[in-house]
């Protein structure tokens, strides 16, 4: 009977193997793991974005005002000094091309680039300077208010950049710096609303000056006509890049440019204060042409989204 009863069990045994068999689950296979984006090689691509430049210019001008009085600045003088310092916002928006090669090194990115940008970056700041030159109370002078007008353009610049990242698979985080380059345009004019004092009788030989007035009103005192120089300088900023797909990539960018300080001379105008009324139909003037100079520092902010192409 025992026998029996083992030989029944090890038969449903078996029977019910394949039945158990046939019920287990089979578990898929792993899917295969993402693929990694290289950043290393070659890329190309577009940018836009805003400029906001700012240059600090120094105005300094001095012209030898009266023929005659006690040389030199101020009240007391006979010279005529314009003196005065302000900013002029140099705001647009910006378009360019850029370049570079990247190596990536696990998680570490190096990279080197290359950008040129072209727009609109201008700005005018006008302001009034105000003068006295009484040629030391010998004899009459003028004081009264310059007008003057700055204006300065950065119509392109560039840069030439090195960078440093952290790579996340498809984003890039990075720092970057180096050289920069821009032209810069300077333009001023400037004119006086002069008030002139009476003039006593003068004799200086034969014939002689019996001067009444100076000429009262509005006159230019200078207009430079404009003048441009290519500035080299330093930049440093900081951006994100994303991979898109497909060897596209997207970027937002922000670099700080410092071009440095530099100066601009021109000429200035002459006989402003107008002609003394002679004796003889000779006259003596009141005003010789004088000589200016444009001291400006040059700095700009830059923000920017840009589309690249990578040749992998």
């Amino acid at each position: 009977m025992k026998k029996l009863a083992t030989r029944v069990i090890v038969v449903m045994g078996l029977v019910g193997t394949p039945a158990f068999a046939a019920d287990m689950v089979v578990k898929a296979p792993p899917p295969p793991p993402a693929p990694v984006y290289s950043w290393t090689g070659f890329y190309a691509g577009l940018n836009v974005g805003a400029s906001f430049g700012s240059a600090s210019t120094d105005v300094n001008y001095v012209a030898p005002a009266l023929p005659f009085g006690t040389t030199g600045c101020g009240p007391a003088g006979n010279t005529l000094c314009l003196n005065g310092s302000h900013t002029v916002d140099m705001n647009g928006a910006i378009g360019g091309v850029q370049a570079g090669y990247n190596w990536q090194n696990g998680n570490y990115l190096l990279g080197v680039e290359a950008d040129f940008q072209g727009g609109g970056q201008s700005g005018t700041r006008d302001f009034a300077i105000s003068f006295s030159n009484l040629a030391g109370g010998v004899v009459g002078g003028a004081q009264g208010t310059a007008a003057v007008s700055l204006k300065e353009r950065m119509p392109w610049f560039g840069t030439v950049r090195g960078r440093v990242g952290y790579v996340a698979n498809q984003w890039l985080v990075y720092a970057t710096g180096g050289l920069a380059y821009a032209r810069i345009e300077v333009d001023s004019s400037a004119s006086a609303n002069a008030v002139s004092f009476p003039l006593p009788p003068l004799a200086f030989g034969t014939p002689t000056c019996n001067a009444a007035v100076l000429t009262i009103g509005t006159c230019p005192v200078w207009g430079s006509g404009g003048s441009g120089v290519t500035r080299i300088g330093w930049t440093v900023g900081g951006g994100t890049e994303l991979a898109l797909g497909g060897n596209w990539t997207a970027r937002f960018e922000y670099l700080f440019v410092d071009l440095g300080s530099f100066d601009t001379t021109f000429t200035g105008l002459g006989g402003c204060f107008g002609v003394l009324v002679v004796g003889g139909g000779v006259g003596c003037s009141a005003d010789a042409a004088g000589t200016g100079t444009l001291h400006s520092r040059i700095t700009d902010n830059i923000v920017r989204v840009g589309l690249n192409y990578q040749f992998h």
